[in-house]
């Protein structure tokens, strides 16, 4: 079975770099390797509506927010189940860009995070490695403000409420100060991976 390393951390912070240069990496050592951005992974609205609305009647749901919350996250498992559980089938190791944590961080900056949230996340595989690259607010928010357009997630107010999101779960995570080079959070990376 594949190893699970999933990043997490705020936009700006080089999650993307890192995963490309972890793919890179792991590759030159002839493993094979899944590198996942869920973001890009596209499934079937039609069926994810009818598990939603499954749960929801289930559960008795009422409140539009939570409607909202179970459509998100059954949205985000279904992208798993099709992408991040073959690859795990299929390769050596699996990198995710964003995977749980994320999700949830989503959720909590969008709607509030529902307690249905953990029920529905309960199948998913856990990581081997879980690493959140640790870069403040006011950095990440630097280094993406020349970007051509923001979405509503990439204010300073916004990473800010992020970043003491994810400091609530400090404990989820192994923490990487993302700060340095490119290559010296690389290179912390695979200090704490064991390739």
């Amino acid at each position: 079975m594949s190893k699970l390393i999933c990043l997490s951390g705020l936009d700006g912070s080089g999650k993307t770099t890192q995963v490309e240069l972890m793919k890179n990496h792991l590759q030159s050592y002839g493993l094979q390797v899944g590198a996942i951005h869920l973001k890009h992974t596209k499934i079937s609205m039609s069926t994810i509506k009818e598990m939603c609305r499954k749960y929801i009647e289930e559960q008795s749901i009422t409140d539009p927010n939570t409607v909202r919350n179970v459509f998100s996250a059954i949205n985000f498992v279904e992208k798993v189940s099709s992408s991040v559980i073959p690859s795990i089938n299929e390769n050596d190791v699996t990198i995710v860009n964003r995977y749980t944590d994320s999700a949830k961080c989503y959720h909590f900056l969008k709607n509030g995070l529902s307690d249905y949230i953990d029920d529905i996340f309960s199948s998913l595989p856990l990581p081997t490695y879980n690493l959140f690259i640790n870069v403040p607010p006011d950095i990440c928010f630097t280094r993406i403000k020349s970007r051509i357009s923001l979405n509503e997630f990439e204010s300073l107010p916004c990473l800010i409420q992020a970043f003491e999101f994810y400091l609530s779960r400090e404990a989820n995570f192994i923490w990487i100060d993302g700060t340095g080079s490119e290559q010296s959070v690389f290179n912390c990376i695979l200090k704490v991976i064991n390739f």
